[in-house]
This record gives structure tokens, sequence and C-alpha cells, in this order.
């Protein structure tokens, strides 16, 4: 949507003498007619960007003859495109008639969050037109709603005109996944070692050093009957090489910790604090006596060493729709400005049919349910009648969210698939599609269920997804009944349209 936001002659602005609005915001003209009463303006001069024009332009502009030509116009071009695509790029053109000694600046900023500009995405501007480049992983504000704004001065005029434009989604793209030749990945390293019984619930990042990292939570020799949460790197060479030990253990939980196990992470990198933030289940006796989510952040950049939080971030009360089981959470910042953190609860009291929750918060450490929890449930008598594992990212203008589900209370029998859903809030939910998008597959690896997936963009615009699964078929010899989890990784096959 084009509109005209202000237009003053600069001669009168800088002698602060009174002068009149514009006539119109339909017009790109400007009105000289006088008031019948002065009419001080205020001009907040914070909203022309100092790093694209030479502030002198505006300030020191005075007109031959105090008034501009009368066909004197600037506006967007019609033809100006009103949606943009991750890992494309857009160009803007501004139209002029008659302006001589013209000066543009252009800014980009969120119409989603308050007060929040968008500068990375512009690739080139100039006095006639502005290129936006949406890039994977962009701040999630600047990839929603956005307004284009040129601020035009010629003539001793100055006047804005802006432009919206809409982020949309590629098609195909987070419903259509691959699984990777090498899957499993990586694998499970064999006994006497920390992770020789299981992996589960993987969650992926990249490292400062561009490496490909997963936790994950695991079973082994220094299990102590919980679980552990351990770490693996990708080499260069699509090896990986997995840590000595794990970075999370029973181990060094004292007499007074909420929390002796912690499992099914979720990480995310914090670029102010140079930092990895966690998500997990934590409990001290068992998930399903006393759960609650605990949230915390790395001590080093590599996610090797974390701190144990001194109490949970949330706790369900008796009672509560997710009162004796949760699992998976994993938050994430939206398109507004607020923070999201997405779970799967449910009570074993009533019908144990898992539905998925969030809480909110300003800050990303205080958090509140959402009052009209649980969000998103499942289709009774459908393949995902019991929802679980929710992940969610921000792609393509909208939330993303896909989710682990079965057909009814979980058994040892049950086929578990995987699902999505998208939202343009956050909160109300719809499925994207109504079969599931990786189901098990017969004489593999993922025979009995595929769950607990996470997703990450990369560079060129794909999706990388990380998950695990059970296999029908035990694999170690000495237990044959033992099923163990293994994880697995699957790309996107639509990365533009």
């Amino acid at each position: 949507m084009k509109q005209l936001s202000l237009l003053l002659p600069l001669a009168f602005l800088t002698s602060l003498t009174a002068c009149s609005p514009p006539a119109s915001n339909n017009t790109s003209s400007p009105d000289m007619s006088l008031p019948e009463q002065d009419m001080s303006p205020t001009i907040d001069m914070d909203r022309i960007p100092d790093m694209q024009m030479d502030m002198d332009t505006i300030q020191d502009a005075t007109p031959d003859d105090d008034m501009p030509p009368s066909n004197w116009s600037a506006s967007i071009a019609d033809d100006a495109p009103n949606t943009l695509r991750e890992g494309e790029s857009t160009t803007i053109n501004l139209d002029t008639t008659n302006i001589q000694n013209l000066s543009v600046v252009w800014e980009v900023s969120s119409r989603t969050a308050d007060s929040v500009t968008c500068p990375d995405l512009v690739t080139e501007s100039s006095a006639e037109h502005i290129t936006l480049t949406l890039k994977p992983n962009e701040d999630v504000r600047c990839a929603d709603e956005l307004q284009v704004r040129a601020t035009v001065v010629g003539d001793g005029v100055m006047v804005d005109v802006t432009h919206d434009l809409s982020v949309v989604p590629i098609d195909g793209r987070v419903t259509s996944f691959e699984q990777l030749p090498d899957n499993p990945q990586p694998q499970i390293q064999t006994c006497p070692e920390w992770d020789c019984l299981n992996h589960s619930d993987p969650t992926l990042g990249v490292l400062p050093s561009g490496e490909l990292a997963i936790w994950f939570a695991a079973g082994g020799d220094e299990s102590e009957m919980f679980p552990v949460v351990g770490r693996a790197v990708q080499g260069t060479d699509g090896t990986w090489n997995m840590d000595d030990a794990p970075v999370m253990t029973p181990a060094d939980a004292s007499d007074n910790d909420w929390a002796i196990a912690r499992e099914t992470p979720s990480v995310r990198w914090n670029a102010d604090a140079e930092k990895w933030d966690m998500w997990y289940l934590g409990y001290r006796v068992g998930y399903h006596t006393d759960p609650a989510i605990g949230q915390a952040r790395s001590m080093d950049a590599e996610g090797t060493q974390w701190a144990r939080s001194e109490s949970p971030i949330y706790r369900p009360t008796e009672g509560s729709w997710d009162e004796t089981f949760l699992t998976s959470p994993g938050a994430l910042m939206g398109s507004d400005g607020v923070w999201r953190l997405y779970y799967a609860g449910a009570s074993t009291k009533t019908d144990a049919i898992g539905r998925i929750g969030v809480l909110t918060s300003t800050d990303g450490q205080t958090w509140t349910p959402y009052e009209n929890n649980p969000v998103f449930e499942g289709s009774r008598g459908e393949w995902d009648a019991n929802v679980l594992d929710p992940h969610v990212q921000f792609v393509g203008g909208r939330y993303v969210m896909w989710y682990s589900a079965l057909d009814g209370q979980l058994k040892p029998e049950s086929a578990i698939s995987v699902g999505v859903a998208v939202s343009e809030d956050g909160y109300t939910w719809d499925r994207l599609t109504q079969a599931p998008i990786i189901t098990p597959q017969e004489d593999s690896w993922t025979s009995a269920r595929v769950l607990d997936v996470e997703v990450i963009s990369r560079e060129d615009g794909s999706l990388l997804m990380v998950g695990y699964a059970v296999s029908k078929e035990g694999t170690n010899p000495n237990f044959p009944d033992f099923k163990p989890g293994r994880i697995g990784l699957w790309s996107s096959s639509t990365n533009k349209e």
C-alpha cells in the first residue's frame, strides 16, 4: 500500500514559521495555502536516518522561491511488488517529477514489532530505487510484515512516501523432506559408553565455527537410571565426533535440586550473550510425578558446559490439562517481539491425550501460561488424535509447527508420525496437510516410529530437519526385545518455487 505521510516546505521548517499540513494522504503534490491561524509544526527529525543522507541537505535546503513547481511529485512506482520471499531480491522504484537537487533516504521497518528497523534487508539503494533481500535466519521481526519508507527532499520540500510488503512462504518447503543417505547418524557407541543404549530427542544448532552440532538425550553407562544430555559435532568430512562425556548428567545434582533428570532438550543461539539457551523437561522423581520445564544458558559458546537452573520456569498445577506430563519445550521470539515457548502436555488422570500449550514472555526469562491453552489439539479418530513434541519456527512470514502424533493413547505398538501446522499469530493453528509428512517405513530403521523433529534454516534457503526413530526390530543381539531410538537427518526437497 502506497501512502503519502508528510509534505512540508523545508524553508518553513527551518525558520519555524507557519505552514499548512498536506491536503490529503492520497496526493503527492504540496498544498501551499496558508491556514487561518498559525500552527506550530512538530517534526521528529529522528525519523530521518543519517546513515544514508547528508543531513545538511535537509537542514540547509532553501528553495529559490520558497515554492516548488506545481507539478512537483514523488511516489512509489505503481508496479512495486507487494510480497517478498526468503532468498529472493525485490526492487521498489521511486517515481519523481520535476524535482531538482533530489536526495532520498530509504528506511525499512517492521509492521509487527514496534520501533524495529531492518537495515540488513537492504542490499542496494539509490535516489531511484531500493533492493531488498530476505536472507535465511533473519531477525523474525524483519521477516513478516514490512514497511518501506522513502524520505524525499528537493526544492525545499520534504515528503515521505511508504509502501507495505508481506513476506510469503515458498510452496512445499515446510512439507517436503527427504532422508539423508547416511541415516541413522550419529551412530550409537558400543558399551560401555555414556550413549550406548539409546539416542532420542535431538536438537540442532550451528556452532560459531560453522560446524553442525546435535544435543540429545541418551542412555548408557552414566545414566544412573536417568537420561543424560550429550552432544555430537559433524566434521567437514561429514563424520560425527561424539563428546567424551555428556554435557548434562544426574551426577552433578545436589540434594536440593528440583531436577535430577533433564531430557528433551531444545537449544537456540543467543546472539547477544554469545551463548546457547536450552529448554528442557526436568524432574526429580519421574516425568509423570513431578514434571516441570527448565531453562539454562551455556557457559561457553560451544554448548559443552551448562549450569543447573535454581528453579523451573513452569510447573503445572493440580487439576490442569497438563498436570502429569510435559515434554519437548522449545522457544522462539515471534515477529511481534514476544517470546513463545511451546510444549506438549497431558493429564494421565483424565484421557492421557497430548495437547500443545504455549508460555509467553517479553524478556525470554519470565514466562506466563497463555490464557487459552491448549492452543493445538489432535483430531479425534484421525492419525493425529494424540499430539506431542511441538517444534515451531517462523518461516515464510508465518509460524510453522512440526509435531509428532499418533491415533490414540500411547501403546507399545503405536505408530508415530510427523505432521505440520501453520499459524499467523502463533496461537491459532491450522493443519497445513491432513496427512502426515513423515511416516514409519517398513524394513527400515524408522519402521515403528518417527518423532520429535526440529528444523533449522541453512544458508542456501533449504531446511534441515533432525529427529529420531525406532525400529520394530531390536538392534542389539544381547537385548533383542530392546528397541533403541536412533537419530537421523532430513533435508527439505524444495528451496525455491
